[in-house]
C-alpha cells in the first residue's frame, strides 16, 4: 500500500502543527496536547521515538481540520 503522506517524526509534525497555529497546551507523561483556538482544534500527538504511523497521522490530520495538502510528498 503506497503512502498517502509525508513521513513524520512527533518533533517534526508539532514544528509543522505550531507553523499552523496551534500551541502545546499541556504534556503527559509520552504525549503532547496541541490547541488552535480559531479553529477549535483539538488534539494529541504521541511522542515516541521514530517516525509516526500513518494511520495515527491520518488521525491527527483529520482532527486538526487542516487541509491534507500540507502533509502530502
Amino acid at each position: 500500500m503506497p503512502k498517502k503522506y509525508k513521513v513524520f517524526t512527533s518533533a517534526k509534525l508539532i514544528k509543522l502543527l505550531e507553523r499552523q497555529g496551534f500551541y502545546i497546551d499541556r504534556s503527559r507523561g509520552s504525549h503532547f496536547v496541541l490547541r488552535n483556538e480559531k479553529l477549535k482544534a483539538t488534539i494529541v500527538v504521541p511522542k515516541h521515538r521514530g517516525d509516526l504511523p500513518q494511520g495515527t497521522l491520518a488521525a491527527i490530520i483529520e482532527r486538526s481540520k487542516l487541509d491534507e495538502n500540507l502533509f502530502k510528498p
